[in-house]
């Protein structure tokens, strides 16, 4: 029969398809959400900036706990938890009520499912690796393809609220069952279960190195040192245009439609580059693709800030998409090839908690340079730079 891995990569596969893309869908409510509460642009980021900047916090201690008391809980926990936190910023009176229950429902429910769904993948897989984790996280690029492009459509139909409550009945029906699969190799536990089945996905000569390393010594490492740093640069630029690039089409004179399409736009590249490089990196290295895919990251940061008409925003959205998915999908598997073993969930827990200070300074930095310079340009051109710089740290 079918490899279970595959199943638990399906079920990651959906979960960050429903979960990332509610919260990249934040952008189509940018421009709602800024008219009816009249607020600056900085206030509105926030509300993405914080969510997102909790959900990296939440990665730290969500690997731990999938490492103690299994992944598939804690998943089920986050679904739950995301539902209720859509749900609630329905019946938000005040912006800063959305911003509370956006933050705690995307924050902690994204949370819990992504570092426990991601890092059990890597635990099913070895030589495939890259492969599968790309194919999980591509569930990010569909969700970013398929749910901005759908609520941007709602938006132009009925009241924001209402469709805050189909975002949440949504999460409930396809994140519950989703979650349930998420189960840990039994592998990791008995080597004699399941042996046949692991060695014909995984079809290398050589038996991967399990590390035995304290966490004491892992974060202590070069190596982490080194990755932990490179990630929270990149984590400064990389949520902007999920935030701003809705109103800055906005601005430039296109319709709300098709900005919210730009954003789903992101997602099919971010797709192409799940699939497509992280296969290659399992071929030509894992940590020279990665920092080329920061680079081109950097390069979309350029090409945005050239843009004047649609065209010009749709070849960004594409390029961007797929050098960031590149990184999200090679990320994880670079860090099992260094630090797998049985604390391998608390590493990529720990690791991501690198984006929080980032996730939660990008955006809002940008609102704050367009509300006293009046534009983007210099948001993006230092966006840019960092991008660079994390290259060369990496």
């Amino acid at each position: 029969g079918i490899y279970f891995g595959w199943y638990v990569v399906g079920a990651t596969f959906i979960l960050l398809f429903a979960g990332f893309g509610c919260a990249y869908a934040f952008g189509a409510f940018f421009v709602p959400l800024e008219q009816d509460f009249s607020a600056s642009r900085a206030q509105v980021s926030a509300v993405f900036s914080n969510a997102i900047a909790l959900v990296f916090i939440t990665g730290a201690f969500s690997g731990s706990l999938a490492d103690k008391i299994g992944p598939r809980a804690i998943a089920i926990t986050g679904a739950l938890i995301l539902a209720t936190g859509l749900f609630a910023c329905s019946v938000a009176e005040t912006l800063p009520k959305v911003t509370l229950y956006f933050t705690l429902g995307i924050g902690l429910g994204i949370g819990f499912i992504y570092v426990p769904s991601i890092t059990t993948v890597q635990k099913w897989f070895t030589t495939r690796r890259g492969l599968a984790s790309g194919i999980a996280v591509s569930g990010v690029g569909f969700g970013t393809l398929v749910l901005p492009s759908t609520v941007g459509y709602f938006l132009t139909e009925y009241e924001w609220r209402l469709v805050f409550v189909g975002l949440a009945l949504f999460t409930l029906v396809v994140g519950l069952p989703a979650s349930c699969a998420v189960i840990a190799n039994p592998r990791m536990h008995n080597p004699e279960i399941n042996q046949k089945a692991f060695d014909k996905n995984n079809t290398s000569q050589n038996r991967p190195i399990e590390h035995t390393a304290t966490m004491r010594q892992i974060i202590c490492s070069a190596k982490f040192l080194q990755f932990y740093t490179a990630t929270a640069l990149l984590s400064v630029p990389i949520m902007v245009p999920f935030v701003h690039l809705v109103p800055y089409a906005h601005d430039i004179g296109i319709d709300k439609g098709s900005a919210a399409t730009l954003l789903g736009l992101i997602g099919f590249g971010s797709i192409i580059g799940r699939l497509g490089i992280g296969a290659l990196a399992d071929r030509y290295g894992r940590k020279i693709t990665l920092v080329a895919t920061f680079c081109g990251i950097a390069l979309s940061f350029i090409i945005w800030r050239g843009a004047n008409d649609l065209q010009t925003l749709i070849l960004f959205s594409l390029w961007f998409g797929t050098t960031y998915g590149a990184s999200i999908a090679i990320m994880p598997a670079l860090l099992a090839d260094y630090f797998n073993g049985p604390k391998l969930s608390s590493v990529v827990g720990l690791q991501y908690t690198s984006a929080a200070f980032g996730a939660l300074l990008g955006p809002i930095a940008a609102g704050y340079l367009f509300d006293t310079k009046g534009n983007y340009s210099f948001a993006l051109v230092l966006s840019a730079i960092v991008c660079l710089i994390a290259a060369v740290v990496l």
